[in-house]
């Protein structure tokens, strides 16, 4: 698979993604943009560059191609009955992505020949492509350049000078396009908090001592635990893992929200009534800005695309979690890690398996450092020398002495604090309470301390990213896009965020 690399072509770095190899190798990341984008929207993105350091990416293309297929993209989001495809479709495969992988998570894999192990892999990764294939629209109308962002902002400007509402853009656009839908990191919030009210129940007066041991041992409440742990047992395991939740720890978190005197059923009816009121919210501004079809249109796009994107990657993340027992499968008949198995390709494991090649110091190297490039034709692993030639094109924007960043808001609000640059599990722990966090891109893996946060800023993202989706959820001032924040800003410093007019101001710096 290696080659020397074909020219000298720039690439520009378009996102990062920590601690992430979907299913058995990064090879495979970009697969879907690069080849089944044809039948979708007319064209394929011409080629991506993916640096992989230990886990962490650099994910980068093109620029000039990828905004021609995202300007190809918004223009057919205008015409009938696309968008409602692109709905309709990203739906359908999320649905056959969780069932495949479902029917994997507790297969007899150890009974399975060579051959039918690898077959089980290619139909769970065909899946998976299905899925991302028609994530990627979402992503081309929004991702990096914000092109639908601005456009809907556009038109929610135009319409409060003409309505006089008094209203700013940024507020109405957060308000607009929340999804009526929940996803499945709030479902998951309802039904645990139904588990602590049920639990709160049977333990009375005694409430307030409640221990993860005495909810294991209440029959009726260790059969809500069990079940709960098998819908949500994915939430921390994001796409490599390790981690598996189980029953013990919902009951230690259930037993911690009692202990401190939460009530389940005052939780659960807060959510809905906030629910209700994003949806009357909506209804009087629709009204109050007097959106036509146009505006609406677009207003249920972005709605869409907002559930689209957690839907996909809740999805991908229990496939991932579902794929576990797979990749540890394949990795104990060549005997070696499962690390090791997540960066080969599925050729590799398929000649490896079948005796043809032995998985040697190559894939180690390739652990450690590569750059993959992907074009419609397939896909190419450098390592060393080879590699380092590829990082050499990659740029980012630089971003200079700065004492205010300008970034899109995505849920409107004011807030100052301290900063403090979050990008991994491992950095959680330095979050207090009302500090500002500042991530290159957020993911569910760092949603402790999202929930610490007074302010969320990232150098990433849109409308769908997920620092947005949860900072809605959370009622959090954000702002994504700034490019350079996780570089401008650093641990220590103090600054005001107005996620009103997308703003971040340094005040002090440490």
């Amino acid at each position: 698979m290696k080659s020397k690399p074909a020219d000298g072509r720039k690439w520009k770095s378009m996102a990062k993604e920590f601690d992430c190899a979907p299913f058995i190798h990064p090879v495979n990341y970009c697969l879907a943009a690069t080849s089944r984008m044809e039948p979708i929207i007319g064209s394929n993105e011409a080629s991506w560059v993916l640096e992989c350091k230990k886990g962490t990416w650099l994910w980068c293309g093109e620029e000039d191609a990828y905004l021609e297929n995202s300007r190809k993209t918004l223009a057919l989001l205008e015409k009938r009955g696309f968008f409602e495809k692109v709905d309709a479709e990203s739906r359908r495969t999320a649905r056959e992505l969780e069932k495949t992988a479902a029917g994997i998570r507790d297969a007899p894999l150890s009974g399975l020949g060579d051959r039918e192990l690898v077959e089980t892999y290619r139909r769970l990764f065909d899946k998976w492509l299905d899925l991302n294939a028609w994530g990627h629209v979402v992503n081309l109308a929004d991702f990096d350049h914000n092109m639908l962002t601005e456009k809907i902002t556009g038109m929610l400007e135009k319409r409060i000078e003409e309505t006089g509402a008094p209203v700013a853009a940024a507020e109405a656009f957060g308000i607009l396009a929340t999804p009526a839908e929940k996803t499945g990191l709030q479902e998951q919030e309802e039904n645990f908090y139904g588990i602590v009210s049920l639990a709160a129940e049977g333990l009375g007066g005694a409430a307030g001592e409640a221990t993860s041991r005495k909810l294991l041992s209440m029959p009726y409440v260790s059969a809500a635990l069990d079940d709960h742990a098998r819908k949500y047992d994915w939430l921390n395991y994001n796409y490599s893992g390790p981690t598996i939740l189980d029953r013990r720890h919902f009951a230690e978190l259930a037993a911690s929200e009692l202990r401190q005197g939460v009530n389940g059923e005052e939780k659960l009816r807060e959510m809905r009534e906030k629910q209700a009121a994003v949806l009357e919210k909506q209804a009087a501004l629709e009204k109050a800005l007097k959106l036509g079809k146009k505006e609406l249109h677009w207003i249920r796009v972005a709605r869409s695309f907002m559930y689209l994107k957690a839907l996909r990657k809740e999805t991908v993340f229990y496939a991932s979690r579902c794929a576990a027992p797979l990749v540890g499968e394949i990795a104990g008949r060549l005997g070696i890690t499962p690390w090791l198995a997540h960066h080969l390709a599925i050729d590799e494991i398929e000649d490896a398996l079948a005796g043809k090649k032995k998985v040697g110091k190559a894939v180690e190297e390739r652990a450690e450092y590569c750059v993959v490039y992907h074009d419609a034709k397939g896909a190419k692993i450098f390592t060393g020398d080879e590699a380092r030639a590829y990082s050499s094109r990659i740029y980012e924007q630089e971003a200079g002495d700065v004492s205010e960043l300008k970034g899109t808001p995505a849920c409107a609000g004011t807030a100052k604090g301290i900063v403090k640059i979050v990008v991994r599990i491992g950095d959680i722990a330095k979050m207090d309470k009302g500090d500002i966090l500042v991530s290159s891109a957020t993911n569910p893996n760092l949603l402790p301390a999202m929930k610490r946060a007074a302010a969320i800023v990232t150098d990433e993202g849109g409308i769908t990213c997920h620092a947005a989706i949860v900072s809605r959820e959370l009622g959090i001032p954000c702002i994504v896009g700034t490019k350079v924040a996780t570089k401008a800003l650093k641990d220590g410093d103090v600054v005001e965020v107005d996620a009103v007019n997308g703003k971040v101001t340094v005040v002090k710096r440490a």
